[in-house]
């Protein structure tokens, strides 16, 4: 199996071995530690784990109203908004909680690293042609002043119409 590493996938191995030394372990890796270390880079080119896709996952359930349409949302990477909007929607289906979204994380991240890995790419996200990419919507008073001003506006056109 080593033999049919890439050199990239080697260096970040002996990468990951390096930042162990530094982080207090004076034992090398053992074959088995090591063969973990090698499984871990191949399986995810995107140097992401678990965790980084949640934390991607919460910005964009805290921040997609701010947006017109997911693929307008600022996403760090493109893969993000495969694995994001799949989760969202699994989680609003099965109303799975935060352990549940992590293996689900894991799991998509997983598959994703096998699709790139299997020589396919990852598409950028589009925007619908319906969808015109907006900057992040105001939020906060000026949309409720805006909001009211307008409902003030109607009211009085249609007290016009009224007489």
């Amino acid at each position: 199996m080593i033999s049919a590493l890439t050199d990239e996938q080697l260096q970040v191995a002996v990468n990951a071995c390096v930042q162990r030394c530094c982080d207090g372990n004076a034992f090398a890796p053992d074959l088995a530690e090591f063969m973990a270390i090698v499984s871990q880079s191949v399986t995810n080119p995107f140097g992401l784990s678990a965790e980084d896709v949640m934390i991607e996952f919460n910005r964009y359930c805290k921040k997609r109203y701010q947006y017109s349409c997911p693929e307008t949302f600022p996403w760090s990477q493109p893969v993000l908004y495969w694995i994001c909007c799949v989760m969202r929607r699994e989680m609003l289906q099965n109303n799975l909680n935060e352990m549940a979204l992590e293996k689900r994380a894991a799991v998509h991240l997983k598959a994703w690293g096998e699709k790139v890995k299997s020589g396919e790419k990852i598409p950028k996200p589009k925007p619908l042609l319906s969808e015109k990419p907006t900057a992040p919507r105001m939020t906060g008073d000026y949309g409720h002043k805006t909001a009211m001003e307008m409902l003030a506006k109607l009211r009085s056109v249609n007290s016009q119409k009224n007489y």
